[in-house]
């Protein structure tokens, strides 16, 4: 399947269903942290933000109080001290004004949720591991390996139902 075919399928289930759309690190401590704080306030999605000060990545969010001030991952500026974790929540209406055939980039979704102020942000203390080169995915590894983990404590996020 098409990467672009997935986004479609994905769009419209989630236009039509009553969930809402997790993404990223699914453990459950996690997951309730988030979801629990997204649930306390009325907007369209959420978003983890991790105080990166461009240390793991390029640092792309300036971000205060629970408030993200700018999101960019194209306009850099020497202000954006934190970075999109990853993990993130969005309701069904995020993606209402999205046609089938569109090619949606989460970041710019996200961007005009943060406009609009419909995205909080969440900040999150432990750092990200990336796997977009061999040098983070052999970090990676590594900390896999000292977690030793197995199937206990997944999250089944399917079954969480959203008014």
């Amino acid at each position: 399947m098409k990467q672009n075919n997935i986004y479609k399928t994905s769009v419209r289930y989630y236009q039509t269903s009553n969930r809402c759309r997790l993404s990223g690190r699914t453990d459950k401590g996690f997951l309730k942290v988030i979801l629990d704080y997204f649930l306390s306030h009325d907007k369209i999605g959420l978003m983890t933000v991790y105080k990166n000060e461009n240390l793991w990545d390029r640092s792309n969010i300036i971000y205060s109080d629970g408030k993200i001030l700018k999101y960019d991952k194209r306009d850099i500026s020497p202000e954006m001290k934190y970075i999109d974790y990853g993990p993130g929540i969005l309701r069904k209406e995020a993606f209402k004004n999205i046609t089938e055939n569109e090619v949606l980039d989460l970041a710019d979704l996200y961007k005009q949720l943060i406009n609009r102020e419909e995205m909080p942000g969440h900040e999150v203390k432990e750092r990200f591991y990336e796997i977009g080169s061999s040098e983070g995915l052999e970090e990676t590894e590594k900390y896999l390996k000292k977690l030793n983990l197995n199937d206990k404590g997944r999250f089944d996020h399917e079954s969480i139902k959203f008014k």
